[in-house]
């Protein structure tokens, strides 16, 4: 049997998918897990099926293998209290991956149509399966797990929330908020999750350092929760489908108000008559006759104008939560490869910055402390301009599992004059992105640019190095060798690693 299996595809429709949860879900007597125990037991195969596992970030990361990776395993148990299972791994890997895995959630695996167990009913398997991975991918939210009963107006709630995000119902604008509240949550959950773990595995017997961390575990738990908190107040906002379409209209409103001046915002937290005045002199030279011009000090107040400009007039300034797009952010020192000004995260959360359709920012240092990404480009043009992206949580070589840009679908990236430094993915990009970056450099990433099939790369005078792994990799799927080589241009003044451009790429099918 070969490594690499025909899995089961579920194309189902809205009404489909909602009936199907709804005979799950529709009780609203119990959690939502304890349903879908109560339903698993009564469906999946309790051993002997097989299947591709998709290892998660965690695991990867753990045995030192790269995400994403998918190997064929064969099910020797499943633990239905917590919709787990234990794997036997049947397919080789490069790097070393324990031949016997416990715990491996449900969702990260998907039954293979051929089974080498005849009796085995693989499809009803797959099938409940991947209405597990639906719920817990589109719907679940992390206090969920908290809560005795999952009622069916939550339910319901939340597959009409679901279903206008992805039929465009709700702006844009208001879609990207409303996802990156969602992954900030989780995201949130999971490291209040990895302090408790790491409360429950502590060394009790040495109890001057159990104090010490004790107490900094206790500060951080607490701002942690709060954060938490806070995201489960906005999350209500958009979950209740009333509050969510007048917030809509309000987006709506204001965008109507804003659409036809040319604002420009500079953002100034106060300082030196000299500095105001410097200040002064650069908007003057950089303001246009028909521009309106306003100083803020308050950045959610500066992208409520809807700006085409802003302009950052501090060297530290912290960037809320907010999804950007047809915007130009720049420092008001325009200092060649001296980034001034530093952005940065004020809380855990997703991403630094959420961008679509047309933006521009030049001179800035991102930093990606207390983040998993820096910037995500969902769709249309992005064009950074020396500006230096830095994973700052560690002192030397690649974060964990951080990433730099993350370009999706349909992103047009320009890089000129940029340096990366220390992400575990300097860039990565889905299919159908394309990026060019020129006068660029890489330093300690664990791989600089990751490719996946469909995206396009063109380098002239960049330079990577230090790269933990290689300093390209490329996700083929089912294409062949040549195609990578079609889809990425270096040119001869570029410096990739050892300098060998073919033993810098790997290439994983």
């Amino acid at each position: 049997m070969g490594e690499t299996q025909n899995v089961y595809v579920f194309k189902q429709s809205y009404s489909e998918i909602r009936n199907e949860l709804f005979r799950v879900l529709g009780s609203g007597q119990t959690t939502a897990k304890d349903q879908f125990i109560m339903h698993a037991e009564t469906v999946i195969e309790p051993v002997g099926w097989d299947a591709m596992w998709k290892l998660s970030k965690e695991f990867c990361n753990q045995f030192d293998q790269r995400a994403p990776c998918v190997v064929f395993v064969s099910v020797t148990s499943v633990n239905f209290e917590e919709l787990t299972a234990n794997v036997e791994v049947q397919s080789h890997t490069k790097k070393a991956i324990p031949k016997y895995v416990s715990d491996v959630s449900l969702t990260d695996l998907s039954p293979t149509v051929l089974q080498r167990e005849e009796t085995v009913n693989a499809e009803a398997t797959a099938e409940f399966i991947h209405l597990l991975r639906f719920f817990y991918k589109h719907l679940w939210m992390p206090w969920d797990d908290q809560e005795k009963v999952f009622l069916p107006n939550t339910l319901e709630d939340r597959l009409r929330l679901w279903n206008e995000l992805n039929t465009q119902v709700i702006p844009n604008c208001v879609a990207r908020q409303i996802r990156s509240i969602r992954s900030s949550a989780i995201t949130v959950y999971k490291k209040i999750q990895e302090l408790d773990s790491s409360h429950n595995e502590g060394d009790m017997d040495s109890d001057d350092s159990m104090l010490a961390t004790s107490s900094n575990d206790i500060l951080l738990g607490a701002e942690l929760n709060a954060k938490l908190d806070s995201l489960v107040s906005k999350w209500t906002l958009f979950e209740n489908s009333l509050i969510r379409d007048q917030y809509v209209e309000k987006v709506k409103y204001m965008y109507q108000q804003n659409k036809n001046q040319k604002n420009v915002v500079a953002l100034w937290q106060g300082g030196s008559m000299k500095e105001f005045e410097e200040i002064s002199r650069y908007l003057q030279r950089h303001v246009r006759n028909d521009q309106t011009m306003s100083i803020m000090v308050s950045i959610e107040d500066g992208l409520a104008l809807d700006p085409d400009e802003m302009v950052i007039c501090s060297d530290e300034w912290e960037m809320p939560e907010i999804p950007v797009s047809q915007i130009f952010i720049r420092c008001f020192r325009e200092q060649a490869h001296k980034p001034k000004t530093t952005i940065r995260a004020p809380e855990i959360r997703c991403c630094l910055l959420m961008m679509s359709e047309d933006c521009e920012i030049h001179n800035m240092t991102l930093c990606c402390k207390l983040l998993t990404t820096i910037i995500e480009m969902r769709d249309g043009r992005l064009h950074l301009k020396n500006c230096r992206l830095l994973d700052d949580s560690v002192a030397d070589g690649q974060g964990d599992c951080t990433v730099g840009i993350k370009a999706f679908h349909g992103a047009r990236i320009l890089l000129e004059d940029c340096v990366l430094e220390n992400f575990y993915t300097g860039i990565y990009l889905k299919q159908g992105a394309k990026i060019e970056m020129k006068n660029c450099k890489f330093n300690n990433c664990g791989v600089a640019i990751h490719m996946n099939f469909g995206s396009d790369v063109k380098l002239q005078s960049c330079t990577i190095s230090n790269c933990a792994e290689r300093s390209i990799r490329y996700d083929a799927g089912s294409s062949d060798h040549d195609e990578l080589f079609k889809r990425l241009n270096v040119s001869d003044n570029c410096k990739i690693g050892s300098g060998d451009l073919l033993k810098e790429i790997q290439i994983v099918y």
